[in-house]
């Protein structure tokens, strides 16, 4: 009798860890982690908003929609059609698919998404605006964009179509947000189809009329630009070779320094930004 007691006991006392154990993992951070040059590891949610389960963690390295691209690089793990960044589940295609006003955004990520019933905001109107023509959601995450942001935008997002035509990759989500590694302000990646920005009252410090988030907006837009058309970037990639060669290049920051691909970046905001950044920077590509 006492040994069977001893083993209930024991029994139970295993199912407690156990229960504790699991109820620890199921509440931990994950990260799923996307390539990155600053090796930021991304956080995505659940109901929880910044939290998965770390049980959910082992499919990353799964297929799990069969779509050919690993869990980890996919930028829409549960092929519901809605990106991760804005999926409130993104293992689960029934969760984060409810649209209230039939726009295409799901509610999880709409600025307004009654509009059916009441008036947008400006930039609700701009956001649906951005995803109607450019199926490109706008997403505040943790920070939260103001309507007086919305001209910059317009001009960049104008800017770049103007400028060259993606047909080969597309940019699922911007995303406002304050998870970024400590000093960086900026971040495209291309396998996640994503762009995330922190958006703060900083003056960029070689070129103190520009806001620094601006700056950096755009030159991971340009990033954006350099994967969507390899033609247009092969083109600038001649000019820089070159150039380089002769030792003509004017380096507009010390990130311009790194390769040809931060160069272009930062080379296409400077012409973004010429009317403002002193006219020492004058020597460039366009010559």
């Amino acid at each position: 009798m006492a040994l069977k007691v001893s083993l209930l006991f024991c029994l139970f006392s295993i199912m407690i860890a156990c229960g504790k154990k699991g109820d620890r993992i199921d509440r931990s951070p994950v990260f799923l982690v996307g390539q990155s040059v600053s090796g930021f590891e991304r956080n995505y949610g659940t109901v929880d908003k910044n939290l998965v389960s770390n049980i959910q963690r082992m499919h990353l390295l799964k297929d799990m929609d069969g779509d050919g691209i690993l869990d980890k690089n996919d930028s829409d793990i549960d092929s519901d059609g809605v990106p991760n960044d804005c999926d409130r589940d993104p293992f689960d295609p029934l969760m984060g698919t409810k649209d209230s006003d039939h726009d295409g955004v799901p509610d999880y990520c709409d600025f307004n998404p009654r509009s059916d019933i009441g008036k947008d905001t400006k930039l609700a109107d701009f956001q649906f605006e951005l995803f109607k023509e450019k199926k490109i959601l706008l997403i505040n995450d943790d920070l939260s964009m103001e309507d007086e942001d919305l001209s910059f935008f317009k001009r960049l997002i104008a800017n770049i179509q103007n400028k060259a035509s993606l047909p080969n990759k597309y940019l699922a989500t911007i995303t406002l947000t304050s998870q970024l590694v400590p000093g960086e302000y900026g971040l495209y990646d291309s396998q996640w189809a994503n762009i995330r920005f922190f958006k703060n009252g900083d003056w960029h410090e070689e070129f103190p009329n520009i806001l620094m988030w601006q700056w950096c907006l755009t030159h991971e837009f340009h990033h954006y630009v350099e994967h969507g058309n390899p033609s247009y970037f092969k083109n600038f990639l001649i000019k820089y070779t070159e150039k380089k060669k002769n030792n003509e290049l004017d380096f507009f920051t010390i990130h311009s320094k790194v390769n040809p691909n931060e160069y272009f970046a930062e080379f296409e905001t400077y012409l973004f930004f010429n009317e403002l950044v002193p006219v020492s920077v004058s020597k460039n590509l366009s010559t």
